[in-house]
């Protein structure tokens, strides 16, 4: 923000972007030297903190890497403003990782969601824009309310704001019905509003409106850095806070906890939303949008079951879809901003008139897909996998997560059809020559971590 008041309004992405790389890479010291601590009881650094906080830097610094064209001179009316809101999203996404205390993770997700609630719409003389921002700031309200309601709830049942406290506290509860529905309640309530976050069904209804309204670089960020921001929070929740509670539940009632039934279902019903709406949908962004519903489905699987195998298929996951779905709205950045159209038919002849774009639109398209050897492939099978270890009961949920993702084949072969089966030429597409290599730089991990796995593999064992 100083930046600009002093005259450096130009080098603005650069700054940004060498700012975040350098504290990438203090990260990944961090991570090598196995630096741990505890800071006030409220946030600790340790491997699960330093490597999602890793994850979260780093695609922030894709992100500012493909968002270049966005802060040419012409482009962005605020580029100062926009850069300050995206990091303070970072220093958001970061406290997500390493909290230990519920009240930093209310501040951590208000740190994510305020500047993303003017980010939506600073597209000021864009309607849709300033509708989508409206819209994201009650309904995250709401849900913002209701999970403070659970942290009270939980606060009064066990006295403690502290995950190791709510913990030894929910064990106590068993003892006293009034204080075990209280538990139950505060719980629902949770999960209600961390579902929000991550655009779960049912409380999904607000992300295909705001992720169109939005700027595409905007919904870019939405889509990728807060997802897996809100999905650490929340598996961190359930993991440290109610894991030990779950375990005794089922010792006590001989069944599955409540919440677990709970997360079943929002499974289930997201991965079903989000893969049959889409196929209706006759714009990439809108499909996009429900996309990403689809694959929140099949991330709340690991919530459902946190063990070490499925958080280390949550930073796989995570990491696999962001570059996807990265690239993707960086191809519909490209097109959108010639053709002022983001439905299919803009997508016509792409192959002829541009195969660059057209190339890493399919392999996103693929990898989101879960289409061999691409990285989303090996990202769900290892999810599957790391499912069906726990417990082969979970047989169906698989089968379920399957169905959908067949269904999911056919609106991304929608895309690379229109691209390559069209007869027009289309319009050329100009892309600068660092736009370009950045774009294949990034597009090319697809295939790379897709064919050697053993990078993501090495860093999702060391997590616990």
């Amino acid at each position: 923000m100083i930046s600009e008041i002093i005259g450096l309004k130009k080098w603005i992405w650069s700054i940004s972007t060498i700012g975040i790389a350098g504290i990438l890479g203090l990260t990944v010291y961090e991570v090598i030297n196995g630096k741990t601590g505890v800071f006030y009881g409220m946030i600790e650094q340790n491997n699960f903190s330093s490597i999602f906080s890793g994850l979260l830097l780093f695609i922030t610094f894709i992100w500012f890497l493909l968002a270049k064209d966005h802060y040419k001179e012409g482009n962005n009316a605020n580029p100062s403003d926009q850069a300050a809101l995206i990091i303070f999203a970072t220093v958001g996404g970061l406290i997500l990782t390493s909290y230990t205390n519920l009240t930093m993770l209310f501040l951590g997700i208000e740190i994510v969601s305020i500047p993303m609630f003017i980010l939506a719409g600073s597209d000021k003389k864009n309607v849709l824009s300033n509708e989508s921002s409206l819209k994201y700031f009650i309904m995250g309200a709401f849900a913002t309310g209701i999970m403070l309601f659970g942290i009270a709830l939980l606060y009064g049942a066990t006295g403690s704001f502290d995950l190791a406290g709510i913990s030894n506290g929910l064990m106590m509860t068993f003892q006293n019905p009034n204080l075990f529905f209280l538990v139950l309640i505060g719980i629902s309530f949770l999960m209600v509003g961390l579902a929000f976050k991550v655009s779960a069904a049912p409380f999904h209804f607000w992300v295909p409106d705001v992720y169109e309204g939005a700027p595409t670089v905007i919904t870019a960020f939405m889509s990728t850095f807060v997802k897996t921001a809100a999905f650490v929070a929340f598996f961190k929740l359930f993991a440290f806070g109610f894991y030990s509670f779950g375990a005794y539940w089922m010792q006590f009632f001989k069944t599955y906890p409540v919440w677990a039934m709970q997360l079943f279902f929002l499974s289930a019903i997201t991965i079903l939303v989000g893969n049959i709406v889409a196929v209706s949908q006759t714009n990439l962004k809108r499909t996009l949008a429900y996309s990403g519903i689809a694959q929140a489905g099949y991330l709340l699987l690991t919530v459902l079951l946190p063990s070490p195998d499925t958080l280390a298929a949550l930073f796989i996951y995570t990491t696999a879809y962001s570059i996807a779905t990265l690239v993707a709205f960086t191809a519909l950045y490209h097109v959108q901003k010639v053709k002022n159209d983001y439905s299919f038919e803009a997508f016509r002849g792409l192959g002829k008139s541009n195969p660059g774009i057209a190339v890493v639109l399919t392999l996103a398209m693929l990898s989101l897909g879960g289409i061999p050897p691409t990285i989303g492939f090996f990202a769900k099978f290892y999810l599957f996998k790391s499912i069906l270890a726990l417990n082969p009961v979970f047989i169906w949920v698989i089968l379920l997560a399957i169905i959908g993702s067949l269904i999911s084949l056919y609106y991304y072969f929608k895309v690379i059809i229109s691209m390559f089966g069209g007869d027009e030429s289309g319009t050329k597409i100009e892309l600068t020559t660092s736009d370009r290599i950045i774009l294949y730089a990034v597009a090319s991990l697809i295939i790379l971590l897709g064919l050697i796995p053993g990078i993501l593999l090495e860093l999702g064992s060391m997590i616990i």
